[in-house]
């Protein structure tokens, strides 16, 4: 990515107000990741042990760290009409992504591989960010 790129990335990304991640996991069911940028909440939702969800406070530079892992996939992000997450596939993931604070996504990404190096960098930056893993059963 060159420079300009770069920058421009970075200003798209500082108008993402929250980033909502979906996680499907065949058989081990679908885990929802909601962060708010702009009130600083990070929410957990696990559909197959409803005992990992949590809601809590992040800090500034979670909130900065989180932003910055997210610049690869802004590359990649379109509007969010006809597309879904397949949640037959052994893995599959979905970003939504809010420019205002208007509930419904105004950007959207997906994927069926937990391999790919953006996806990896930047679920491992909400890992940390909530002390948690997104599968802990294997997958990345």
């Amino acid at each position: 990515m060159d420079e300009q790129t770069l920058e421009k990335m970075k200003k798209k990304a500082q108008k993402v107000n929250w980033v909502e991640v979906v996680v499907n996991r065949f058989r081990q069911g679908q885990i929802v990741i909601r962060v708010d940028f702009a009130k600083r909440i990070l929410s957990w939702r696990d559909s197959n042990r409803w005992y990992n969800d949590f809601t809590r406070n992040i800090r500034d530079d979670q909130v900065q760290s989180i932003r910055h892992e997210l610049l690869p996939l802004l590359a990649e992000a379109r509007p969010p009409e006809g597309i879904a997450c397949d949640p037959n596939l052994d893995y599959s993931w979905c970003l939504s992504l809010g420019l205002s604070e208007d509930k419904e996504p105004s950007l959207f990404s997906s994927g069926a591989d937990n391999k790919n190096p953006d996806w990896l960098q930047f679920i491992k930056s909400i890992e940390n960010t909530a002390d948690q893993l997104v599968d802990p059963i294997g997958g990345h």
